[in-house]
C-alpha cells in the first residue's frame, strides 16, 4: 500500500471518497468519535494503549470497506514501530519500580530483624557479663532492749508430764483450765506430712479439673512450593474490549474479546495490562472476582498481582 500523505490523511480521505462522516463511522465501530478525530489527525498520545490504535484501525478499515491487514502493516511500518519501543521502555520502568519496591521492603524487614537479634544478644551478653552478686552479707538485726528492771527468762524445759494429761508445748504459758486447743490436721507417721481427708482431697481435684482450659488446635498449612505461585487472570467480556498483556516481563499478548468471550491467563509474578472498555468486562483473580480501582474505562500500566485478592 503506497501513502503519499500521513496515514491519518490517508484514512480521512478513503472516509471522504465513500462519503462517510465521523459520525457514521463512530456509529458502526463503536469508536468515541474524538479518538476517530486522534486517528485521522495522527495525534496517537491522545488515544489509549497500542493495542486500542490497532482496534481501532481494524474497526475503521472493516467500516469502510479496506482491507484491514493492509491497514495494519501500513501502521506498523510508519508509526508502530517506533512506538512499540516507547512503550516496551515505558513497560520495563513499571515492573523495575515495582522490583524496586519489593527489593526495599524485603530489606527493611532484614534490617529490622538484624536490630532484633543485636538487641537479643546484647542482653544475654549483659547477663552473662554482670551475674547477680553473691557477697552480700546478712544484715544484723539490732536486738530490742527489755524495759529497765525486766531479766531474760529462759524457756522451761520439758519435763515429765503430769499425771493425767500431757506436758504443755515448750513456750506455751499454762492455759485456763477446761479451755480445749483446736484440732489440728492428722499428720501422716511416714512422711511427716498433713492428711487430707479423702472427701476433701477429692473435691480439690474436682476443682482443679473444672479449672482446666483445654488448648486451642492450629493447623499448620504447608509452605506453597514453586509451581504453587502461578495465579490466574480470567477476562470476561459482556462488550467488545482490547486488551494488552505482559506476563511475567517475558511473554506479550494482543488481543480482543467480543461479547461472551473470555480468556484465561497465568503468571508466576505480575500481569502488567492495558485494557480498553474495563466497563465491558469482567476480571477474577483466581477465581475471584475483582474490581479495578478508579472509574476511567480505559486502563493503562495495571499490574495484577496475586496479593491484591489476599
Amino acid at each position: 500500500m503506497i501513502m503519499a500523505d500521513s496515514f491519518g490523511t490517508y484514512l480521512k480521505n478513503e472516509r471522504e471518497l465513500r462519503g462517510a462522516s465521523l459520525n457514521d463511522i463512530a456509529h458502526a465501530t463503536r469508536i468515541p468519535e474524538r479518538h476517530l478525530e486522534a486517528l485521522e489527525e495522527d495525534r496517537y498520545d491522545d488515544l489509549p494503549a497500542e493495542v486500542f490504535i490497532k482496534g481501532y484501525i481494524r474497526n475503521y478499515g472493516e467500516a469502510l470497506g479496506i482491507d484491514a491487514n493492509e491497514l495494519l502493516t501500513a501502521y506498523d511500518e510508519r508509526i508502530g514501530k517506533g512506538r512499540r519501543e516507547e512503550r516496551e521502555k515505558s513497560w520495563k520502568e513499571v515492573a523495575h519500580q515495582e522490583q524496586k519496591k519489593t527489593s526495599i521492603q524485603t530489606q527493611l524487614k532484614l534490617v529490622a530483624f538484624l536490630i532484633g537479634m543485636g538487641v537479643v544478644g546484647w542482653l544475654v551478653w549483659a547477663s552473662l557479663n554482670n551475674p547477680p552478686s553473691s557477697d552480700s552479707q546478712a544484715v544484723p538485726v539490732p536486738m530490742k532492749t527489755l524495759p529497765k528492771g525486766l531479766k531474760t527468762v529462759p524457756a522451761p524445759e520439758p519435763g515429765p508430764a503430769p499425771s493425767g494429761g500431757q506436758a504443755p508445748p515448750p513456750g506455751m504459758g499454762t492455759e485456763s483450765p477446761g479451755a480445749e486447743a483446736p484440732p489440728g490436721p492428722e499428720m501422716n507417721a511416714e512422711t511427716g506430712q498433713n492428711k487430707v481427708p479423702q472427701l476433701e482431697n477429692g473435691g480439690i481435684m474436682n476443682d482443679l479439673q473444672d479449672q482446666t482450659v483445654p488448648t486451642n488446635q492450629r493447623t499448620v498449612e504447608p509452605s506453597p512450593s514453586d509451581n504453587e505461585r502461578a495465579f490466574s487472570l480470567e477476562i470476561r467480556a459482556k462488550e467488545k474490549a482490547w486488551f494488552h498483556m505482559i506476563l511475567d516481563e517475558e511473554r506479550e499478548r494482543d488481543f480482543t474479546l467480543n461479547a461472551g468471550e473470555r480468556i484465561v491467563l497465568h503468571a508466576n509474578e505480575q500481569i502488567l495490562a492495558d485494557i480498553g472498555n474495563r466497563n465491558g468486562t469482567e476480571f477474577l483473580l483466581n477465581g475471584k472476582t475483582y474490581e479495578l480501582p478508579g472509574t476511567q474505562n480505559v486502563v493503562l500500566n495495571f499490574v495484577f498481582k496475586a496479593e491484591l485478592v489476599e
